[in-house]
């Protein structure tokens, strides 16, 4: 499983005052026996804080095999939520970010440094890693500007060597398959309705109805046969839908 979260800010104007919000969606992926990703859960909450991710992972059924995070919160959530039987592990393309981050700027900006290929392959095998740690240690003592690039190597050399022994090529290795959800369709949808949306209960309705669509359980002529069948039985005067259950002036979304 791969769990992260996604921040919106927005801004509220009541009686001429004008305050800053923001709300948060946590979002986590299950893989199925072919490795193929699938959303398993998504919730709104009005901040992603420690508390709010162990509620949130403590009431998905069972205990996954594997957890992969981006580390903070929902890393010290997982470890606190699932027993011993569950492995929790750190995302491999942040850890690589966050050396890649160190580098010299002229290095960055040189795609082809031969670098960049070694840090993308770095984590797959002790011999990957010790061949990017040389290179690095080489360069560093070649040129000026490496340091910030060799302590961080040696602040998650701890968490690498750890991770490569039980890594897998089938994983997950990366909270990739969440990265592309919150890109490709959580961000372009939620951003537009984020000043509207106030109200936890619906905007997790919401969220579930994109869970359907994303995992291909939407099917049009089902739900138009289900939504016809109700407004049958209720003669066509279906009661309202959209009634807030919180105050306007204390939203249960933001924060």
């Amino acid at each position: 499983m791969a769990i992260d979260s996604v921040q919106f800010r927005l801004t509220h104007t009541r009686n001429k005052v004008t305050t800053k919000y923001k709300f948060h969606v946590l979002a986590a992926f299950g893989y199925d026996s072919g490795g193929r990703p699938y959303l398993a859960a998504i919730e709104a909450v009005p901040r992603a804080t420690e508390h709010a991710w162990r509620a949130f992972l403590r009431r998905m059924p069972g205990e996954p095999a594997l957890v992969v995070s981006d580390g903070g919160q929902p890393f010290a959530a997982a470890t606190q939520v699932f027993t011993g039987a569950t492995e929790v592990r750190r995302c491999e393309w942040h850890l690589a970010k966050n050396v890649g981050d160190n580098l010299p700027e002229a290095v960055r900006r040189d795609a082809s440094d031969p670098l960049h290929g070694l840090l993308r392959r770095a984590q797959r095998s002790e011999e990957a890693w010790e061949t990017f740690r040389e290179a690095l240690t080489a360069r560093s003592a070649a040129k000026r500007g490496f340091l910030g690039a060799m302590s961080m190597t040696r602040r998650i050399d701890p968490i690498v060597r750890a991770q490569i022994l039980t890594r897998t090529e089938l994983g997950p290795n990366s909270t990739g398959a969440v990265e592309e959800f919150f890109a490709s369709t959580l961000r372009p949808t939620i951003a537009p309705r984020a000043q509207r949306m106030s109200n936890k209960i619906r905007a997790d309705a919401f969220l579930l109805l994109l869970a359907a669509q994303r995992n291909g359980w939407a099917d049009e002529t089902k739900w138009t046969t289900v939504i016809h069948d109700h407004l049958v039985k209720l003669q066509g005067q279906a009661p309202q839908q959209r009634q807030h259950t919180d105050a306007a002036a204390t939203p249960s979304l933001w924060s």
